[in-house]
């Protein structure tokens, strides 16, 4: 399957689970503008593997895995995940999840890896945020990069998302995608 039949797929797909709203909740999901920058950095950057803090529905992961490589989901919150539906059986031989949070032993089963996406779109306060950033960032490799969702939109994200930009700007390069939410991308200078 090409890399754009993922995408199609996705694209196809999210009409269905639109017109169910007691099931999943679309309207917080990655937009389709979000869905493609996860693509894109997925597929320009070819992760081994790419690790998401807060998979909700999985729609995200979906747009993760879309540029064919393996993504490990953690939420504490274990509802129902898109890609277990029907349709969508090459996006469940990429897609790990977790019903739990993501532990300091789930990085290190992945520290031998080089080149890692992580995205994080978990607890969205200042301190949950922090907490996340806090366990991903002793694992980056300088071929990482880490994504932040919602980092112009919710309190939280912003707050956690500039004060890393001020105090850190020595160590990583930073951008921001203006999106309906905001995409934040870092990767180690």
């Amino acid at each position: 399957m090409f890399v754009n039949d993922y995408v199609n797929q996705l694209l196809k797909s999210k009409k269905r689970f639109e017109d169910d709203p007691d099931n999943f909740k679309v309207a917080r999901w990655v937009t389709d503008g979000e869905g493609a920058i996860l693509h894109m950095l997925g597929a320009a950057h070819t992760p081994q593997a790419s690790v998401e803090v807060g998979t909700a529905n999985g729609w995200s992961a979906c747009w993760l895995a879309s540029s064919e490589h393996s993504v490990y989901t953690f939420d504490t919150a274990d509802r129902p995940k898109v890609y277990t539906d029907s349709g969508f059986e090459n996006f469940q031989r990429l897609i790990r999840f977790q019903p739990r949070e993501l532990l300091k032993e789930d990085l290190d089963k992945l520290k031998e890896l080089d080149k890692k996406l992580y995205f994080i779109d978990g607890d969205h306060t200042s301190k949950g945020v922090k907490a996340n950033w806090r366990l991903v960032q002793p694992y980056l490799k300088p071929k990482d990069i880490v994504v932040f969702h919602d980092a112009t939109t919710e309190e939280g994200v912003v707050h956690f998302w500039l004060k890393l930009q001020e105090t850190r700007a020595s160590d990583f390069h930073f951008q921001t995608f203006k999106t309906e939410r905001g995409i934040g991308v870092l990767r180690l200078k």
